[in-house]
């Protein structure tokens, strides 16, 4: 009854309040089909299946850097030998979710989903799988779910031990400002 006769009393304020309801139910809707993990997944298994390095790379979870980009994962990709198969039946199974914690309303939630996929290849009467395992990064002030795909393509934080005043040159990038420990230099990648 209070909350009729506010809108009765001040009419001008129910257009707004139904817009942000509207956005709130949208961006729900929004975070449970377009923006999901099993979506993600699904888009990168696809691309696999393709042979489609650069939509491949753009559903992972890599940093840009001058040693990973889409140009050098895609000529990475093609010397993988993945072929470009025909999937016939595919079905997208969420199996576990890791690295819980609790959201701003106390309920459970996680970082990282892994999903199977289970499918055939037509003309092979088998099935086979393939795990995939997808990370959650929050957009747009946390109102939006972004999944990337934790891949094992490249290692991160590896380091280079060089005596020291050495130069140290990767993919024609000279590597600058190592750490100094006693007679050697360590640069990390």
């Amino acid at each position: 009854k209070k909350v009729k006769a506010v809108f009765q009393k001040h009419p001008q304020i129910a257009i707004p309040v139904a817009l942000v309801v509207a956005c709130g139910v949208g961006l729900s809707i929004a975070n449970a089909t377009v923006f999901s993990g099993k979506r993600a997944a699904t888009k990168y298994f696809l691309s696999m299946m393709n042979n489609d390095g650069s939509a491949v790379y753009q559903y992972l979870d890599l940093p840009e850097s001058d040693f990973v980009n889409m140009t050098k994962f895609n000529d990475y990709f093609q010397t993988l030998g993945y072929k470009n198969v025909d999937v016939g039946n595919y079905q997208v199974t969420e199996v576990s979710s890791s690295g819980s914690r609790l959201t701003d309303s106390g309920e459970e939630g996680s970082i990282t989903t892994d999903y199977e996929v289970t499918y055939y290849l037509r003309g092979d009467s088998g099935t086979r799988s393939m795990n995939i395992k997808v990370v959650n990064i929050p957009r747009f002030f946390g109102l939006l779910n972004s999944y990337k795909v934790i891949s094992g393509y490249v290692a991160t934080d590896y380091q280079v031990n060089v005596p020291t005043g050495s130069t140290v040159i990767v993919d024609d990038i000279t590597l600058s400002d190592p750490v100094t420990r006693g007679d050697c230099d360590s640069y990390t990648i």
